[in-house]
């Protein structure tokens, strides 16, 4: 019996996962990985984030154009489901963007993080 549970993002963007996952400091490996879970249980996903329960892994796969979360957050104590989607999608939308302007031309200035989280970016571009 599976316990796998399976959560939609809006993470497109294979690269800009891994950035995002390395901008926030959280070990991973991508390519075809086993993510295992309860009782032996395995899937596989492209991006595997070891836990610190080793029979417990956490995964990204994509699906229909948009990466799936999935883990068997039963047996994982050191990431919090909805803390890790929120980070992550935090980090991937300010990566995006950056990105997004970079390739209109845009120069980044300076980011800034504001008290109550709000990121502010410094761009200049040149006409």
């Amino acid at each position: 019996m599976s316990h796998f549970t399976r959560l939609k993002t809006k993470l497109a963007d294979g690269d800009l996962v891994a950035k995002a996952l390395t901008e926030l400091g959280i070990k991973f490996s991508r390519g075809r990985q086993t993510i295992n879970g309860y009782r032996g249980g395995r899937t596989t996903a492209e991006f595997r984030i070891p836990t610190s329960n080793a029979s417990y892994d956490i995964g990204l796969e994509l699906k229909s154009g948009a990466y799936e979360m999935v883990a068997d957050w039963y047996g994982i104590s050191n990431f919090n489901q909805n803390e890790l989607v929120a980070r992550l999608n935090r980090a991937y939308s300010i990566l995006a963007t950056k990105q997004s302007l970079e390739s209109q031309g845009f120069n980044l200035i300076s980011e800034h993080q504001e008290k109550n989280g709000e990121v502010r970016l410094l761009l200049r571009r040149m006409a």
